[in-house]
């Protein structure tokens, strides 16, 4: 009896390992993927920002 338990218990652990395989895989991929995002994301606003002022600076020369 003990060892058809522990053929049932066997398969939920390896598919756990993949499961941890893929979040320690994919986390590193989020997280490079967020910090360009919000990289990209400032660049837009510094350039909206740069590009009224320079608009305000025409309309006033």
């Amino acid at each position: 009896m003990r060892e058809f338990a522990d053929e049932t218990v066997r398969p939920k652990f390896q598919r756990r390992e993949i499961f941890d395989s893929y979040v320690y895989l994919l986390t590193p991929l989020l997280v490079i993927g967020s910090i360009i995002a919000l990289g990209a994301l400032a660049a837009w606003f510094y350039y909206q920002e740069e590009e009224s002022a320079g608009e305000a600076f025409e309309d006033r020369g």
